[in-house]
């Protein structure tokens, strides 16, 4: 009985760092990768990149974008890059 909640502890650090670990890659992405793809004039890619690593560095912005239909999802995830730019400077 007293390993369980080692155990239970341990598996929570784990999915922590993993967590961490998937949004400093999705960061990375959305920063460095989306730009160079841009740069580079492929678009679509750029696009994907942006969709997905935003989805976990701002997962409430995202999930707001996603609740409304009515706007482009590119359109709606620049201007909230924007925002989020604004908040973290």
């Amino acid at each position: 009985m007293i390993g369980i909640p080692n155990r239970e502890s341990k598996y929570l650090i784990k999915m922590i760092s993993k967590l961490e670990k998937i949004q400093q890659i999705a960061k990375e992405s959305l920063y460095i990768d989306a730009h160079i793809a841009d740069r580079l004039g492929i678009h679509f890619f750029k696009n994907e990149l942006e969709n997905l690593a935003f989805s976990h560095t701002h997962p409430e912005v995202y999930a707001f974008m996603e609740s409304c239909p009515e706007f482009d999802i590119h359109i709606r995830q620049d201007q909230a890059m924007i925002l989020v730019r604004e908040t973290e400077d």
